[in-house]
């Protein structure tokens, strides 16, 4: 097998493994801490990693992985949950090309910015399809952009620890262009 076959593979088991796991941890322990607030998306913490460190490759890879694992863990139609989650990589795909850097300080901000490009586009995308009332200044918004930002460092920590577990190199180079 060749080398660039097994980093693709061990990017996808890696992917796929963290996604179970934050989202159980997120479905099963946090709804007994953080009953009052509805929604955390924690697994975008992930994606911000996936989407700032992977080749475009890999991320499309993962994120139709995801559609299809988070839509059996919810009622959301997977063709909505794919819309949105796409839209909202083909946006920040953008921005990363235009202006990236390494470290925890941008992962942070690149992780508020993913989770309100995807509050947004999700809040358009039901309205539109679905006919649901969108509420712009919406509480449980506010205090999961907080909690993200608190588990933004331990996460962050873990995916590096496991990028160097699986000998994974950042494929992204930030000019653009992938390595």
């Amino acid at each position: 097998m060749s080398d660039n076959l097994k980093s693709f593979l061990y990017q996808l088991i890696a992917f796929l493994a963290l996604l179970i796991l934050i989202t159980q941890w997120q479905s099963v322990i946090l709804f007994n801490w953080l009953r009052p607030i509805s929604f955390v998306p924690f697994w975008l913490l992930l994606f911000s990693y996936n989407f700032l460190n992977r080749t475009e490759r890999v991320n499309i890879v993962c994120l139709l992985l995801a559609t299809v694992f988070m839509t059996s863990l919810s009622s959301e139609k997977w063709h909505l949950f794919w819309i949105k989650i796409l839209i909202t990589y083909i946006l920040l795909n953008e921005i990363r090309k235009r202006t990236y850097w390494s470290g925890f300080f941008y992962y942070l901000r690149f992780t508020l910015g993913v989770s309100s490009i995807f509050f947004v586009i999700s809040a358009i995308v039901d309205v539109l399809f679905l006919h649901q009332t969108f509420d712009l200044f919406r509480l449980d918004f506010l205090l999961s952009l907080a909690l993200l930002s608190l588990f933004s460092l331990p996460f962050y920590v873990l995916f590096k620890k496991i990028d160097a577990i699986f000998k994974l190199k950042m494929t992204f180079a930030g000019d653009g262009r992938e390595q």
